[in-house]
């Protein structure tokens, strides 16, 4: 009797496991004028070219690859050197020695190696537009409008609706 009532038990709990194991995420299909591409996202190889390069045709896409790829070792010891020197001034902050003369000094290095990295950047993509149909170049602006709408705090200004008004995690303390 044990012996039965233990198997049933098992292959109860066996039973449960199985239907108990997640379904595999369904995948979003390419949109349908990129078929058989991946997505691009903020991690993928158009990273702050998302909206442009969504739109490209394919010879398009290889043109901006192919200008990209031509500045591509220059913009990668930039952004190494932009890394080196945020680290280093974050450092000198969290050991409580960097001046005022420091930070501005270095924030200023900072500031001309990005600009290094963009300014070849838009060079690429300003080969690639004049390549651009009218349709294309207002898909772009309607997409950067919506990505800038989407995520106010990234560039599209001050939010128009008020924070939404929370209650206190808490009761006050008593007053003393």
């Amino acid at each position: 009797m044990k012996t039965k009532l233990c198997l049933f038990v098992s292959s109860m709990l066996a039973v449960r496991l199985f239907a108990a194991e997640p379904a595999p995420t369904p995948r979003r299909p390419a949109a349908p004028d990129t078929p058989n591409r991946p997505q691009t996202g903020m991690a993928g190889p158009a990273v702050g070219m998302g909206a442009f390069d969504r739109v490209l045709t394919d010879e398009q896409r290889q043109k901006l690859r192919e200008y990209t790829q031509a500045s591509s070792e220059k913009s990668r010891a930039t952004q190494m050197e932009s890394l080196k020197l945020r680290r280093e001034l974050q450092e000198s902050v969290m050991n409580g020695d960097a001046t005022e003369a420091a930070i501005k000094q270095k924030s200023e290095a900072i500031a001309k190696l990005d600009a290094e990295v963009l300014a070849a950047r838009m060079s690429a993509m300003a080969k690639v537009a004049v390549t651009l149909t009218a349709e294309q170049k207002q898909k772009i602006k309607e997409t950067s409008t919506q990505m800038r709408t989407a995520r106010p705090g990234l560039g599209a200004g001050p939010r128009e609706a008020a924070p939404p008004v929370r209650e206190p995690a808490a009761p006050p303390p008593p007053a003393k």
